[in-house]
C-alpha cells in the first residue's frame, strides 16, 4: 500500500527534482564547452555552430528551471505559513 504524501512533501519532492534538472543541464553545457574547445580546430562551421547552439539550449533550461525552483521554494513558503495560521 502506498503511504500517503502531504502537500508539502510532494512540493519538496517537485523542488529536488527540478534542482537535479538544473544540476543536469549545467553538467551537460560543462561537457559541450569543453568538446568545443578541445575540438575547435578539427570542427567545420556548421558543427561548431551545433554544438554552440545545444551549449545555450542546456544554459537557456538551467534558467528556466532556476525560475521554476524560485517559484516553488516561494509556494513552500506560503504553504508553511498557512499551516502555522491554520
Amino acid at each position: 500500500m502506498r503511504k500517503k504524501m502531504s502537500p508539502e512533501q510532494h512540493l519538496e519532492f517537485f523542488i529536488s527534482m527540478v534542482e537535479k534538472d538544473i544540476q543536469h543541464y549545467n553538467m551537460q553545457e560543462e561537457a559541450v564547452n569543453e568538446c568545443i574547445q578541445m575540438s575547435i580546430p578539427s570542427l567545420n562551421k556548421t558543427e561548431t555552430s551545433f554544438l554552440k547552439r545545444m551549449r545555450e539550449e542546456y544554459k537557456q533550461k538551467a534558467i528556466e528551471q532556476t525560475l521554476v525552483l524560485k517559484e516553488l521554494k516561494k509556494t513552500v513558503t506560503i504553504y508553511q505559513i498557512m499551516q502555522k495560521e491554520a
